[in-house]
């Protein structure tokens, strides 16, 4: 079984991109995707942008529901966010949460959403990065993600892609049990992962890519990493299946 936590549709064809992942799917042996859609405005999406790409993310799951869990995405400082959040766990049947880079993650528009997924138990999945150059002006980083895990300790959170800079964003989350990491988008060394594992163990990390973009250097470098085969079970899809104990039965 092979659970893939972090993947996309990507632009406004969304059949085509539906097409896209599917075919990725089959192809490397992914068992279950959880998408969320990304608009041609990629870091800033209008209102209209995030409703449409929740809507076709809803759909999605509804046509494979073998096969595909959603996440709604939200603008957290959009004054509608709390109604998004609602209409994609409870009218649309979404298993998580992504929070669109509007605002750092422990940001004070975050907070009741925070207290809505904690009600919900969705976890949410915060895009992370941290940059020597580029860096987004509201781009989370480890000690953002630090502060609201510390904030919510009953809030679930999934790092994505190791921090950014896993020897940055590791050590920020490492004593802080409700808060998981996915290792998604894998232009990152390929000692972080064997440091991931060091400070974390396997129960806390999940499998990640950021399909349908480059699979098999991200598979590879886990498949490198000096583990038993049960605890790369717990990486391809057990850690999966508690995080997302809501409604993500396998």
């Amino acid at each position: 079984m092979v659970v893939d936590v972090h993947t996309h549709l990507f632009g406004r064809d969304f059949e085509a991109a539906k097409k896209l992942l599917l075919g990725a799917m089959d192809r490397y042996g992914i068992d279950i995707s959880c998408v969320s859609a990304i608009d041609g405005a990629f870091h800033y999406p209008s209102w209209e942008g995030l409703v449409e790409g929740n809507a076709e993310i809803a759909k999605f799951c509804k046509e494979q529901p073998d096969r595909i869990r959603g996440y709604v995405y939200v603008n957290p400082a959009h004054p509608k966010a709390m109604d998004m959040l609602k209409r994609g766990v409870e009218d649309q049947g979404m298993s998580g949460v992504k929070l669109w880079v509007a605002t750092t993650c422990d940001a004070p528009e975050v907070e009741p959403l925070a207290e809505k997924m904690i009600e919900y138990g969705v976890p949410v999945l915060i895009h992370c990065f941290y940059k020597v150059v580029g860096q987004l002006h509201y781009e989370s980083t480890g000690e953002h993600v630090a502060n609201l895990a510390r904030k919510f300790p009953k809030l679930k959170i999934l790092m994505a892609h190791l921090g950014g800079n896993a020897y940055h964003g590791i050590p920020c989350i490492r004593d802080l049990p409700n808060v998981w990491v996915d290792y998604s988008l894998s232009s990152y060394w390929g000692d972080m992962l064997p440091y991931t594992y060091e400070l974390l163990g396997a129960e806390r990390i999940l499998h990640g890519s950021d399909l349908p973009g480059i699979y098999t250097s991200n598979l590879g470098k886990i498949l490198e990493v000096d583990m038993s085969e049960e605890e790369r079970e717990l990486i391809f899809w057990k850690n999966a299946e508690k995080l997302f104990d809501r409604n993500f039965k396998l």
